[in-house]
C-alpha cells in the first residue's frame, strides 16, 4: 500500500505505509462523546477538533503536542490553530479508524477548511483512514497550510472539497 506524504507548498513524494506504533499517552483527546467543557485528558475527551485548537494556545511556541482524536463523525468542525497566536508548535493528531471530519453547512459556519497549518505551524495527520469531505467555501481545502504552515499528512482521503489539498 502506498501513502501520499504531503508538504503543502514544498514537496509531494508517496512512501510506504508504514504500521505506526500507539503511544501510550497523548497530551489531549477528543471524543465524539466528550464534552467541550471538560479537560481534553484520556477518561475526559473535548467533543470539538476547534476545542483542542483552543487548549493548545498555552503551550510555549517551539514544542511539540501530541492529541488522539477518537473515531467517530466531527462535524461543523475544524481543526485551526493559526487563530491562536502562536508559531512553531508541532502538532501530532493521530485518527483512530473511523474518523470522518465534514465541514457539514460550512456557509454558515464560515468553515473553510477542516485542518489548516498557517504561521510555522507544522501538523502531523496520521489518519488511520480519516475522511475529510464537505468544505467548500471560500478556498475551501480539506486540508490547508498557509503562511508557512507545513502539513504532513498520512492514510487520509480528502473529497467533495473545493481544493481538497
Amino acid at each position: 500500500m502506498m501513502v501520499m506524504q504531503i508538504e503543502i507548498g514544498v514537496r509531494i513524494k508517496t512512501t510506504k505505509a508504514g504500521q505506526m506504533a500507539p503511544r501510550e499517552t497523548y497530551d489531549f483527546y477528543v471524543a465524539t462523546d466528550g464534552d467541550d467543557g471538560a479537560a481534553g485528558t484520556a477518561l475526559a475527551p473535548f467533543a470539538s477538533l476547534t476545542r483542542l485548537a483552543s487548549a493548545m494556545q498555552i503551550v510555549a511556541s517551539g514544542t511539540t503536542q501530541t492529541a488522539l482524536v477518537r473515531s467517530g463523525a466531527y462535524t461543523d468542525d475544524q481543526f485551526n490553530p493559526f487563530t491562536l497566536g502562536k508559531s512553531r508548535l508541532r502538532i501530532e493528531l493521530t485518527f483512530e479508524k473511523g474518523c470522518t471530519l465534514s465541514g457539514g453547512n460550512k456557509t454558515e459556519k464560515g468553515y473553510n477548511s477542516g485542518i489548516n497549518a498557517s504561521s510555522g505551524w507544522i501538523i502531523i495527520i496520521h489518519g488511520n483512514g480519516l475522511i475529510v469531505s464537505n468544505y467548500a467555501s471560500g478556498s475551501g481545502n480539506g486540508i490547508s497550510a498557509s503562511g508557512n504552515g507545513q502539513i504532513y499528512v498520512y492514510d487520509s482521503t480528502v473529497q467533495d472539497c473545493v481544493d481538497g489539498f
